[in-house]
């Protein structure tokens, strides 16, 4: 059943996507080559006044094969061998991916300098008008419940996926507002497709208004990278803070 709506102002109700009420494990024999295909429906719009499910025509194809991994996935009875559950999808193993180099404000930035912590990563946008903002004061919110040990093993990185408006000064001030240890990251359009494409992100440019000028449809899934920089678990949207705290404290320990 959906979830209440998460709060991010007085008077803004954003409302989350119904997800899976068990978690699951993703396991070798589903024989996982690509990220994208782990996403359904998890492409979020700015048309709410119809459906959330809105998916672009150019990614019609990935929800396709994510739905008959899923199905495939409950069908076999594939969730965790120990007593042990998770609100969100447990990579097991962790799934290595490629690296990365993207910009922050002072420098640049590649998956070897997250080494040794865990590092949720959310892809967006500084103009995002809804999902971007009340997913990071999520993450803001979760990663506070952490004792301080283990608050100091996790990073949280925003990815603009906005590199014509977002400069690495834009996108760290904007990740900073939520927490002042969270890190804004953006790069070349190149480099941005680059890293989506190797994280399973979609992204594409949606008509907007004057004021707001254009938007982007963009996944909306929170991924937690391992200390070894491995894909080790994707949160959907809906996921509670609560329920990302009690993931991380798990995965910490």
């Amino acid at each position: 059943m959906p979830r209440r709506a998460n709060h991010f102002s007085a008077g803004t109700t954003f409302a989350p996507l119904p997800r899976p009420q068990r978690s699951f494990v993703v396991r070798p024999d589903a024989q996982i080559e690509r990220l994208d295909v782990l996403f359904v429906d998890q492409i979020e719009t700015h048309a709410y006044s119809s459906s959330l499910f809105i998916t672009p025509i150019r990614a019609m194809y990935r929800s396709a094969l994510t739905f008959c991994l899923l199905v495939l996935i409950a069908a076999s009875g594939c969730g965790p061998t120990s007593p042990e559950e998770y609100n969100g999808t447990l990579i097991d193993p962790p799934l290595e991916t490629d690296g990365f180099e993207l910009t922050s404000e002072a420098e640049t930035v590649t998956l070897a300098d997250f080494e040794g912590k865990w590092t949720a990563v959310f892809f967006g946008y500084t103009n995002c008008p809804d999902i971007c903002p009340a997913t990071l004061q999520l993450m803001k919110r979760a990663v506070d419940q952490l004792e301080a040990d283990q608050r100091e093993q996790v990073e949280v990185a925003f990815v603009s996926i906005d590199p014509e408006r977002d400069t690495p000064v834009r996108a760290a001030e904007y990740a900073r507002a939520f927490d002042p240890g969270f890190i804004g990251l953006t790069g070349t359009p190149e480099q941005i497709e680059t890293v989506a494409r190797d994280y399973g992100i979609h992204y594409e440019r949606a008509e907007g208004t004057d004021a707001s000028g254009y938007l982007v449809d963009h996944t909306s899934a929170v991924l937690l990278l391992d200390p070894a920089g491995a894909l080790r678990m994707i949160w959907s949207y809906g996921t509670t803070h609560n329920e990302i705290a009690d993931d991380l404290r798990r995965l910490v320990g």
